[in-house]
C-alpha cells in the first residue's frame, strides 16, 4: 500500500540550498497540533500520516543566521496514498561592519555612536565603536541602508554627512567611516639644563586675544587641552611654580585648524642665578666646616 505523508522542504531563497535547524509546528485536519519538528540536514522534515486531510504546517523558528520565512503558515492537502510536500524559502540575514578611523593617522576611535536605518522599511538601530573603532550589526534585512554618525569620537568633529550602503545577504559588509580630530593643544615645559620636565608651571592661554584660562602643569610637565575651536592661541608663562627658576616671558603662539589634532609647544626655564659656598678644614681640604 503507498505511503500516506507530508514532506516539509526547506531552503534558501533564491538558492534552494537545504536548511536545517528550522523547527515547523504542524496541525492536523481537526485543529490539534500534531507535533513540532525541524528540520535535518537536508532540510526536510518527513512524516508518517495516517489522516488525509488539510494540515496547517507553520515555521516558528528559523533556521540560524536567516530571517523568518516570508509566508511562515501554508496549508497543504494530504491524500492517501501520497506524499504532500510543501516548501519554505528563507532569506538569509547579512551583517554590516562599520569601522570608525581617525582623517589623519587612520587609527581607530572609541565611542563613536551609529546610527543605521532600513530605508525600504525604516527599522533604526544604534551601535557604539568599541576600542578598535568597529560597530558590528547582525541579523539585518538585506537592502540598502542610511548610516548617520550620531556622537562622535571625544575630540573629534562629529561627521554629519549621510552615507549609504547595501547590505548584501549572507555576508558581512564592510564600510567606512573617517573623522576629523578637532585642534589640541600640548604644551610641554622643562628645565633647560637638566631636560627634567617642570610640573605646577601656570599658563595663561588666550584664544584670539581672549583669556580662556591659566592652567598647570602635571607631575609630567603638560598641560594638554582638547577639543578646541579653531583660532589662534597664544601661550604666556606666568609663575614657575618654585622658587629656583627664571619666568620665561617670551609667549608662543600658534594657529590651530580643524583636522590638525594635537599641536606641541614646548617651554624652557634656565635657573636663577647663585653663589655656592664651602668652608674647608686649611689643614684637611677634604674636611667641610659647618655653621661657618
Amino acid at each position: 500500500q503507498p505511503e500516506t505523508g507530508l514532506e516539509i522542504i526547506k531552503v534558501e531563497a533564491g538558492t534552494n540550498r537545504p536548511l536545517s535547524g528550522a523547527v515547523f509546528e504542524v496541525k492536523s485536519p481537526s485543529g490539534d497540533v500534531y507535533g513540532t519538528y525541524s528540520t535535518n540536514s537536508q532540510g526536510r522534515i518527513l512524516l508518517n500520516l495516517r489522516e488525509s486531510g488539510t494540515y496547517v504546517v507553520t515555521e516558528i523558528v528559523p533556521p540560524r543566521y536567516y530571517l523568518p520565512a516570508e509566508n511562515p503558515t501554508q496549508t497543504v492537502t494530504v491524500r492517501y496514498g501520497e506524499i504532500a510536500k510543501v516548501t519554505f524559502a528563507n532569506e538569509a540575514y547579512g551583517d554590516l561592519r562599520i569601522e570608525k578611523l581617525d582623517t589623519g593617522s587612520g587609527g581607530g576611535l572609541y565611542g563613536a555612536l551609529v546610527q543605521i536605518k532600513h530605508i525600504e522599511t525604516g527599522t533604526i538601530k544604534t551601535g557604539t565603536t568599541n576600542m578598535a573603532g568597529i560597530c558590528q550589526f547582525t541579523k539585518l534585512i538585506p537592502g540598502a541602508y542610511e548610516i548617520r554618525e550620531i556622537v562622535a569620537p571625544i575630540g573629534y568633529k562629529l561627521d554629519s554627512q549621510a552615507h549609504t550602503v547595501s547590505v548584501a545577504k549572507g555576508s558581512t559588509t564592510h564600510y567606512t567611516l573617517k573623522n576629523e580630530a578637532n585642534p589640541g593643544l600640548l604644551i610641554i615645559k622643562y628645565d633647560r639644563g637638566t631636560m627634567i620636565a617642570m610640573p605646577d608651571v601656570s599658563f595663561n592661554i588666550y584664544k584670539d586675544t581672549v583669556l580662556i584660562g591659566t592652567y598647570k602643569t602635571d607631575a609630567m610637565g603638560e598641560i594638554l587641552l582638547t577639543s578646541l575651536d579653531p583660532g589662534t592661541y597664544r601661550v604666556e608663562e606666568v609663575d614657575t611654580g618654585d622658587d629656583s627658576h627664571i619666568v620665561n616671558v617670551m609667549p608662543q603662539e600658534i594657529e590651530l585648524e580643524a583636522g590638525d589634532g594635537i599641536l606641541q609647544l614646548v617651554f624652557f626655564n634656565d635657573r636663577k642665578p647663585g653663589i655656592h659656598l664651602v668652608k674647608l678644614d686649611s689643614s684637611d681640604l677634604s674636611k667641610v666646616i659647618a655653621n661657618a
